[in-house]
């Protein structure tokens, strides 16, 4: 990239983000440290990250090998830094897909059930108030989630089954859904 005069091989947002999907779909232990490197290859070079690129570096997160402790570490940290400079931006901000991948990432990668309930409630809670909670997002924190724990983040009666119609939540956390028409009635 850097030798080549040729302008179809410039640095871009397009280009980065096609090399984070690459490492997303590779077989190495490391791809969220490696899909970070780009975002860090982008700032160095002018270029502004946007919501794409870190939602995928947050899915080479969650697609991180969970087997060392070094990568789960690293994903956790990964995830933690990709919320904390989205959350500092005023032109992004998380989506839905953010919060998925942030789930299932907690879910994978912390060992410790105390740790990645009070976790997956935290992310629960800034989703809930960013609007953002759709049934995509659910289907993530119910995978992640011991059946009860669920229940209780949707303050559920314990003896209810799993299931959750998005038209029966506070009309504040679903402010930013629009379903498809898959979705409709």
């Amino acid at each position: 990239y850097e030798s080549t005069k040729d302008e179809s091989m410039a640095l871009s947002t397009h280009v980065c983000n096609a090399l984070i999907l690459v490492y997303i779909n590779s077989n190495i232990p490391n791809k969220a440290e490696k899909a970070f490197d780009v975002i860090k290859l982008m700032k160095d070079t002018g270029l502004k990250p946007d919501i794409v690129s870190y939602n995928s570096v947050l899915t080479a997160c969650w697609r991180t090998s969970d087997f060392e402790e070094e990568y789960r570490k690293q994903a956790l940290d990964i995830s933690t830094q990709i919320l904390g400079e989205m959350k500092g931006r005023n032109d992004l901000k998380p989506d839905t897909f953010t919060y998925k991948s942030l789930v299932k990432v907690s879910g994978k990668m912390i060992q410790d059930l105390s740790e990645k309930k009070e976790t997956i409630k935290a992310l629960f809670k800034h989703c809930c108030d960013d609007g953002e909670v759709t049934p995509m997002f659910l289907g993530s924190v119910k995978s992640a989630s011991p059946p009860d724990f669920f229940r209780e983040l949707l303050g559920k009666d314990g003896n209810q089954n799993n299931y959750v119609d998005i038209k029966d939540l506070p009309p504040a956390w679903t402010r930013n859904f629009r379903p498809s028409q898959r979705f409709k009635r």
